[in-house]
């Protein structure tokens, strides 16, 4: 496929490329440790870890575990959070430093704490200056132009993501690489990379060591704040997202750093950018093909996804403008997406006509097409966002688009300056931006639907060893419905960034014990685990086992120690059926009202023997057809018992009544000839007495005529002489034995002259 697509930031770009499909990368998850909202407001403290806290998950884990709220993390151990006094204090009892904004940096404090200081003093300077909530008319909004509907389809915007992937055991929920960063809950590593030309190709007219009068300090440290500054307003917009953006650790893959290329990006269209962004992937080890089909960046975000131990990575380019004349590429664009879902964004130093103090607003602008929000703004008939677009993992209406929308709010979406005034709004997300990026709560429980998951559990089996007993069973996520309609779908797969984790269980009310993955580790969305109680009295228990993953899932389930009496309810549908039709059984098995489940080897068949063996589901029930063709008891019958449970038996009879066809050799014939009834007995069993039986007052009372057995396979003659004239009124009739109930079949009249 084509990859000359760049999602612009707004129209004044004035001349923007052709759209076309794109791939991106998304990451496996890492887990979401995120606690629900606990404060508003910026992140407020600095939070230092021990040593022992060096990847993103225990660390996040570890500070959310004391109250605060995570919203970036500065590897190896330093977190930027909102922190309460109780929060702080449990923070401290830990072992971690708990620096407030303002605080200067302690003696021999690393840079990532140096910067996550200036980071939170930003972001409360940032939350002081910004103005109450506005909102728009709520006209629907509209240019007066008619907008065409099939410019530009929605998957020609959304990337194509039926490429396959390895299958996993049991259903495939995880992002891989053939994902997009596809919504905005989770972690997100993300990289920034500072070209930088060293003149073999292009003269180099820029470098990142030059100081801006307008901003003192290094340029490329004044850029990762604002890159973390942007980060944290995305977290702060849905806390109960748990949303945290992670900065590699210096030194490790996708830290910030300053890469060589021969190529000055900035005079270069931006479609030409992988002129230079190959040779920086290549010098970074991660290659790309001429057509970038895919981009490098893809391998290279989940490498460094896998690194930091993230649920989702991105690669922020930060181009040196300094001294070019308008801060844009020679196609007038100065900041872009690569496509929905990244893998990666562009931005100028001078951010174009805005300036670098609107570096992190536009920056958040671009995040939000990493999360799959569309563009509201007016643009071209090359690069639709019109009001009948669909896009985001939910597969969310663009209704506040200007062209075609239905709503008229500020948002962060719309562009340009509307874009960058929104940004410093309290409410900057129009609903239809928040669902496309995942945030939408359908069943209004407080919890955006893309993590408003639980996962189910299931039992397998019951076995033991003395009076301990073992239970197995699966667990398993179950991820929100990507969304769809008519006009096709964005996603062809559920996706969840959870996998089962807290697997515990308890037995009568116990202390929570660990359940054991049957693998050795809870990595996938579908596991088996098993567990094995202490030794347990004889008798009843309850267990209870529980695993999150959004949410919280349990199973309760009676399970038995010791030797326990079975009772077996063995039903039939119907105690009577006819030859040829089946009869349903019903297995109940239970203990004094209790199911007793996956209860096995159970024997269900005739009391003469043979039959099946029978295995209980977990509601203690098992449910077969037989096709009996002699009456028949039936029997379930727990024949040796186990350690648990003890020997029964019981018993049902199902009654069967047989088939007769039979017809006479004529509809007429003379007095004293014969004349002869032939038939079938089904069963087809031989010896069977038949007899044939005439009615002289219309069917009310019977006289036996002559008799017969049945020829082995069941066929059998009957013959008659009739002495008088007149109409006979016969029947064959069997009287019914130990085998089969009784029967008869009513011939056709025969007229004798």
């Amino acid at each position: 496929m084509s990859h000359s697509y760049r999602i612009p930031f707004d129209t004044v770009a004035r001349l923007v490329p052709v759209a076309s499909a794109c791939l991106l990368v998304v990451l496996v998850a890492g887990g979401w440790a995120a606690a629900r909202a606990r404060a508003a407001g910026a992140a407020d403290a600095v939070v230092v870890a021990p040593a022992a806290y060096d990847r993103a998950d225990p660390l996040i884990a570890g500070v959310e575990a004391s109250g605060a709220r995570v919203a970036l993390v500065l590897l190896p151990r330093t977190v930027v959070a909102r922190v309460d006094a109780q929060s702080a204090g449990r923070l401290r009892a830990d072992g971690c430093v708990v620096l407030r904004a303002g605080t200067p940096p302690p003696p021999g404090a690393s840079p990532e704490v140096e910067r996550a200081l200036r980071v939170i003093v930003a972001l409360r300077a940032q939350a002081a200056a910004r103005p109450p909530a506005s909102r728009g008319s709520g006209v629907a909004a509209t240019d007066g132009a008619s907008t065409p509907s099939d410019v530009l389809h929605p998957e020609a915007i959304v990337p194509d993501l039926v490429s396959p992937s390895p299958a996993l055991v049991g259903p495939r929920f995880l992002p891989d690489a053939t994902e997009p960063t596809a919504f905005a809950a989770g972690s997100v590593a993300v990289a920034v990379i500072f070209p930088e030309s060293d003149g073999s190709v292009d003269t180099s007219s820029e470098d990142w060591a030059n100081a801006d009068p307008a901003h003192s300090g290094d340029r490329r440290q004044l850029v990762v704040d604002r890159v973390l500054v942007a980060l944290a307003w995305w977290e702060a917009r849905e806390p109960a997202a748990g949303l945290h953006f992670v900065l590699p650790a210096a030194g490790s893959l996708g830290t910030p750093q300053t890469v060589s290329s021969g190529y000055e990006p900035v005079r270069h269209a931006a479609v030409k950018d992988r002129l230079w962004r190959h040779e920086i992937m290549d010098d970074l080890g991660f290659h790309g093909g001429p057509a970038d089909d895919p981009p490098p960046e893809i391998a290279f975000d989940e490498a460094v996804r896998d690194v930091a131990s993230t649920d989702w990575a991105l690669t922020v380019y930060a181009v040196d403008t300094l001294n070019d004349a308008d801060g844009r590429f020679r196609d007038f664009m100065f900041a872009y997406s690569f496509a929905l879902y990244g893998p990666y964004i562009v931005l100028t130093y001078d951010c174009g006509p805005y300036g670098f103090d609107s570096f992190d607003p536009v920056l958040a602008h671009e995040m939000g097409h990493a999360f799959g929000a569309l563009d509201e703004y007016a643009a071209g008939p090359s690069y639709p966002s019109t009001g009948d677009l669909y896009s985001g993992y939910l597969w969310v209406q663009n209704r506040n688009a200007v062209n075609g929308g239905t709503t008229d709010h500020p948002c962060l979406m719309r562009g340009g300056d509307e874009a960058i005034d929104a940004y410093h709004l309290a409410d900057p997300l129009c609903s239809s931006t928040r669902g496309q990026v995942g945030w939408r709560d359908t069943n209004g429980n407080t919890v955006p639907d893309v993590i408003d998951t639980a996962p189910t559990l299931t039992d397998r089996a019951q076995a033991g060893s003395g009076s301990q007993v073992t239970v197995g069973g699966v667990v398993r996520e179950n991820p929100w419905p990507h969304g769809h309609n008519a006009q096709g779908e964005a996603f062809h797969h559920d996706l969840s960034i959870f996998v089962p984790h807290d697997v515990t269980y308890r037995v009568d009310g116990g202390p929570s014990l660990l359940v054991q993955p049957v693998d050795g580790v809870f990595d996938r969305p579908y596991e088996n685990w098993t567990l094995t109680t202490a030794p347990l009295s004889d008798g009843h228990h309850l267990l209870e086992v529980s695993a999150t993953t959004g949410l919280t899932g349990t199973l309760t389930r009676d399970i038995w120690a010791g030797p326990t009496v079975v009772t077996l309810d063995l039903t039939a549908a119907a105690a009577r059926i006819t030859v040829g039709k089946k009869v349903a059984l019903r297995l109940a098995c239970g203990n004094g009202g209790l199911p007793i489940p996956y209860l096995s080897p159970i024997r269900v068949g005739p009391l003469a023997g043979g039959g099946r063996q029978a295995t209980v589901d977990a509601q203690g029930v098992w449910r077969d057809s037989f096709s009996p063709r002699t009456t028949t008891t039936y029997v379930a019958s727990f024949p040796g018992g186990n350690q648990f449970f003890a020997a029964d038996s019981q018993h049902v009879k199902v009654e069967v009544r047989p088939k007769i066809s039979a017809w006479p050799s004529t509809r007429s014939l003379r007095r004293r000839h014969t004349l002869r009834v032939g038939g079938h007995f089904t069963p087809g069993r031989g010896g069977v007495p038949l007899a044939l039986e005439v009615s002289r007052d219309g069917g009310a009372t019977w006289q036996a005529l002559v008799s017969t057995r049945t020829a082995v396979g069941g066929d059998f003659v009957l013959r008659y002489r009739p002495l008088r004239r007149g109409t006979l009124r016969l029947r064959v009739r069997f009287a019914g034995d130990a085998k089969n109930l009784s029967r008869t079949k009513l011939l056709p009249l025969v007229a004798v002259r």
